[in-house]
């Protein structure tokens, strides 16, 4: 099954915004370089010291399809943040 990259774009958005509105000044003084997964449609997360330990954590109380997961530190990542623009434009088609 291959979800569409708007869907993948909205449910980041959603989790992203949760993160920034709610989470963030929670969880960044206290718990820097380790992962969070949201459950978007509640806001409900869970911490992990790996993206698999939160993520299996979490889906044990909510739908795989509905988490979203990243790390969680003061400074964004601008590796991955590269990689994934030029995956998009190699997909689109665009140089």
């Amino acid at each position: 099954m291959t979800v569409p990259d708007q869907l993948i774009d909205e449910v980041s958005e959603k989790a992203l915004a949760i993160y920034n509105d709610k989470l963030k000044s929670i969880l960044e003084p206290a718990h820097s370089k380790v992962y969070v997964v949201i459950h978007f449609d509640t806001g409900d997360y869970q911490l992990g010291n790996t993206l698999y330990s939160a993520l299996h954590t979490m889906r044990e109380l909510h739908e795989p399809v509905r988490l979203v997961g990243m790390k969680i530190k003061t400074e964004p990542e601008y590796g991955l943040a590269a990689t994934i623009l030029a995956y998009r434009k190699l997909v689109s088609g665009q140089s």
